[in-house]
């Protein structure tokens, strides 16, 4: 049964953005009225967690996160819920040093001796999660295993209060559950300390690292000590592995064993990565760049290249590319899955850059063995994200020309603020100081006017003064906005016209399963000559690495290669909405590229795909479904509005 925090977090996957209660009630599958008590059940603190509009409802995330930082400490501190009483009793068997009475776990939580008998049913499907085993001799229970498997269920059940909540881990709260006194300050010594060697952690990895230090320094400090080497040893790391350890053992009192000197060293080694990859010392390069991920890294970048003609090789960004595969495989291989924060979900707000992230993902799982989860892919997103957009936003770029008249170097000064103000979707390709000169620039696509000229309308303008106040950007702002989505949507409308082919329009599929929607497609794909006879199966290479789902009720479906014969998109209309790995969809539009025009699918995907994340779009679509015109005209429609 969905709960308001279901509700906050549908929100929150949204940042920004107003969602109207219909949406929210699809998404949750609850009535508009449990909706409303959501909201209602959330905003009954001290500050209002969601604020209702006339467009919908949105989230207020600092709200939030002081709520979710109140609720995560109730949790921790009386279990009652079954999802919180199974981690309160894996935590209270790993840290025990004989077994456990089950009628004393009764007892502890105020419940039944059936709900505990319930609960550790549960609990020992987790244990198994991380190779442990619950052993059971009458009435006493314990945990039985490696202490790596106890060490990683011990961090798991501290962090996982935090995680569930959409949240990075709280440090602070942490030190409370480890009894372990200024472990701020640890960190921030830590940090600077590794920054010493020139070595960084990202974002949430450096509060990671803390965690597993810490549950080592109190499993040490009870007798529980790891006895085999880990993965790196202190010599890989040259003096790095000595200091940190100095560092350790002088915070938290205790004398790390070989064998912990070694575990210390792993994880090292997987949170931290080497701030500028080019001047480490070579020991550490040897040791961070091993040259299995190194030539798997180069065939990916090629692979790129060759299909989405990306050019990713540049030094800096491959060997960070490669810290980051190595770090993938290597939690993939221990069911040390990643984290990515709520609200910072890539597939919704960058589609193409989620795309390019399950190629590199396809390529990696074939490469491994491993499974790449959806939070890895999205990490892979985060990752060459910057890179990719920056390529691709390019050519869709707004050419701006500055009319400004000569006066010293006023044009230059002006220049660099319009610049600035149009930074990501435009910039300034000439400077001119009379307006007839206008006319030799015939691919201008807007005009900042800083003069008392009069010029034709045929080209957005923005008039501005010869010195710019904060009122005038933000006019030279909102025209270039206006003026970038109508060019880019124009050129996306037409294309689409071209690719989406009468022959492969189904208005009224007799689907009742993905599959069956695949298949319908993919035959129709294969008669009309679109594509090959294994069409079908390159399409489930792509499904089983990461559904093409999306929450507004539609489905992309397409090979992960392009390999079409001809370069089409096929649309299915559903008769009633279908199961398309976990979300409902009723509108399917299947792609086909030919390798020699595979730069339209950059282009088009990521506009076709952020039109249709609004559900007012897929309904007006799904309406218009009848017939081809009457599809493509709303199409059209909605591109350009």
């Amino acid at each position: 049964m969905p709960s308001a925090n279901d509700l906050a977090r549908a929100l929150q996957a949204h940042p920004g953005a107003a969602i109207s209660g219909e949406e929210l009630a699809r998404t949750l599958k609850v009535s508009t009225r449990t909706v409303r008590n959501y909201v209602r059940e959330l905003n009954a603190g001290r500050r209002p967690i969601v604020v209702s509009s006339r467009d919908g409802y949105s989230l207020q995330i600092d709200a939030y996160q002081g709520y979710l930082h109140d609720h995560q400490r109730e949790q921790m501190v009386t279990p009652s819920a079954p999802r919180e009483r199974v981690p309160y009793i894996l935590h209270t068997l790993v840290t025990a040093d004989a077994s456990v009475s089950v009628y004393a776990l009764a007892e502890q939580l105020h419940v039944s001796d059936s709900t505990v008998e319930a609960d550790l049913t549960r609990a020992r499907i987790v244990a198994h999660d991380f190779g442990l085993a619950l052993m059971r001799q009458g009435t006493e229970v314990s945990l039985q295993g490696d202490e790596r498997h106890r060490r990683r269920l011990v961090r798991h059940i501290m962090t996982d209060v935090a995680r569930r909540s959409g949240q990075f881990i709280d440090v602070g709260e942490l030190a409370r559950l480890t009894r372990t006194e200024r472990l701020e300050e640890f960190k921030d010594n830590l940090v600077g300390r590794l920054a010493g060697f020139g070595l960084a952690a990202n974002a949430g990895a450096a509060d990671d690292l803390v965690a597993h230090i810490a549950i080592m320094a109190d499993r040490v400090r009870t007798g529980h000590s790891i006895s085999g080497g880990g993965s790196a040893s202190p010599s890989e790391l040259g003096a790095v592995g000595p200091a940190v350890q100095d560092l350790v053992e002088l915070h938290f009192g205790i004398s790390l064993p070989p064998g912990e000197v070694d575990y210390l060293g792993f994880l090292i080694l997987q949170k931290t990565v080497p701030e500028e990859p080019s001047t480490i010392s070579p020991g550490l390069a040897d040791t961070y760049f091993h040259s299995d991920y190194t030539d798997l890294v180069e065939s990916i970048v090629q692979e790129i290249n060759s299909t989405f003609l990306i050019d990713l090789s540049s030094p800096r960004f491959m060997s960070f590319l490669t810290l980051h595969v190595r770090n993938l495989v290597e939690r993939a291989s221990g069911h040390d899955d990643a984290f990515v924060p709520g609200g910072l979900s890539v597939k919704n707000s960058h589609p193409l850059i989620h795309e390019l992230a399950v190629f590199a993902a396809g390529h990696i799982q074939q490469a491994t063995g491993v499974h790449i989860s959806a939070a890895e892919i999205d990490l892979l997103s985060f990752h060459v994200g910057s890179r990719l957009q920056e390529m691709y936003d390019r050519d869709s770029r707004l050419s701006v020309v500055l009319l400004m008249p000569r006066y010293y170097d006023l044009d230059a000064t002006v220049r660099g603020l319009v610049e600035t103000t149009i930074a990501g979707f435009g910039s300034v390709d000439a400077v001119v100081t009379e307006p007839d000169r206008i006319s030799a620039l015939p691919n201008a696509d807007m005009i900042v006017c800083g003069g008392p000229y009069a010029l034709d309308d045929n080209v957005p303008v923005a008039h501005i003064s010869m010195l710019p106040s904060t009122e005038d950007l933000e006019i030279v702002r909102v025209v270039a906005q206006t003026a970038w989505k109508a060019k880019n949507r124009e050129r996306i409308s037409a294309e689409l016209s071209s690719l989406i082919d009468p022959a492969l329009f189904i208005p009224n599929g007799a689907v009742t399963t993905r599959e069956d929607a695949i298949r319908t497609l993919c035959n129709r794909f294969i008669a009309a000559h679109v594509a090959e006879a294994d069409i079908e199966e390159r399409v489930w290479e792509r499904e089983r690495i990461s559904a093409t789902s999306f929450p507004s009720g539609f489905a992309i479906p397409h090979p992960i290669t392009m390999s079409g014969n001809k370069s089409a998109i096929g649309v299915l209309r559903c008769g009633s909405s279908i199961d398309w790995g976990g979300q409902p969809v009723q509108l399917v539009a299947m792609f086909s590229v030919r390798p020699a025009e595979r730069d339209l699918f950059g282009e088009i995907f990521e506009h076709f795909v952020r039109m249709l994340l609004s559900r007012p779009n897929v309904e007006a679509l799904l309406s218009s479904a009848d017939n081809f015109d009457a599809f493509m005209s709303c199409l059209h429609e909605r591109l350009l509005t």
